[in-house]
C-alpha cells in the first residue's frame, strides 16, 4: 500500500466528521441552505460511513492494546459480532449471524 492510498483510506475520519457536522447545523440551517446541502446528506451514505469508522476505531483499539494474539482476536470479533448485532437494520448478515448464534447454543 502506497501512501496515497494510505491517505485515502484515512480521509473516511475527516468524511465522518464533516458528515457529523452537517448533521449538527441542520436544524439552524435555512431552507435555501439546506437545499443546497441535501445532496451532502445521503443518509445510506452517512450510515455506511460510520459504521466503517466504528469498525476501524475498534479494530485500532484492539490493535493498540492487544496486539496481535489469538486472545485478541477473539476479544475482537466478539466485539465486532455484539457491535453487528446492535445495528437498527435487519440485513441478511445479521439475520443468518443470529441463526449461526441460536444454532450453536448461545
Amino acid at each position: 500500500m502506497h501512501l496515497r492510498d494510505k491517505d485515502r483510506f484515512l480521509r473516511i475520519f475527516t468524511l465522518v466528521d464533516w458528515m457529523d457536522r452537517i448533521n449538527s447545523y441542520w436544524p439552524n440551517l435555512t431552507r435555501e441552505e439546506r437545499a443546497k446541502l441535501s445532496f451532502y446528506r445521503n443518509r445510506w451514505l452517512n450510515l455506511r460511513l460510520g459504521q466503517v469508522h466504528h469498525l476501524l476505531v475498534l479494530t485500532a483499539k484492539m490493535l493498540k492494546y492487544g496486539g496481535l494474539s489469538t486472545s485478541s482476536y477473539q476479544k475482537w470479533s466478539k466485539e465486532v459480532t455484539a457491535w453487528k448485532l446492535a445495528q437498527p437494520l435487519l440485513t441478511k448478515v445479521r439475520r443468518r449471524m443470529e441463526k449461526e448464534i441460536k444454532s450453536a447454543g448461545g
